[in-house]
């Protein structure tokens, strides 16, 4: 995946948020999880948003770049966090600001060698004599 398609896709993650959970915007008007709650959560788009979100985060870690790495800490921090509250819609806006971070650091001048790290790792992917190949064996052959 390309910086442009990286940037695209936390673009499509962040504007998706409100409208899978719309209680997490009354979180801007004083700053409180207090009436953000899970009585308008789309049930049927959260799961695959917060598995998109993390795929999305883990993706960036995978770049071993600190500041990336640091971001699905958080992530993962937040998300074992959320296990103690009640409400998904607050995971989902912890979620969406750590998009919207990311989204900034793909911007930042400090991070220009992402484009570098991503054809590295497309040419690993890509690099013959990476597969497994299964050999049947009997019960009493050896490696």
């Amino acid at each position: 995946m390309d910086k442009e398609k990286i940037k695209s896709e936390l673009d499509r993650l962040i504007d998706e948020a409100p409208s899978i959970a719309p209680s997490i915007t009354r979180f801007d008007d004083d700053r409180s999880y207090g009436r953000v709650t899970d009585e308008q959560l789309d049930l049927n788009n959260v799961m695959r948003w917060e598995l998109e979100s993390q795929a999305l985060l883990q993706q960036l870690s995978a770049l071993k770049i600190s500041v990336f790495m640091r971001l699905y800490e958080e992530y993962a921090q937040k998300k074992e966090g959320s296990r103690r509250h009640p409400s998904r819609s607050i995971l989902v806006h912890q979620v969406r600001q750590m998009l919207i971070s990311a989204r900034q650091l793909t911007d930042s001048p400090l991070l220009a060698a992402i484009p570098e790290r991503l054809n590295t790792q497309a040419a690993l992917d890509t690099e013959a004599g990476y597969a497994f190949i299964a050999m049947p064996m009997g019960p009493r052959e050896k490696i």
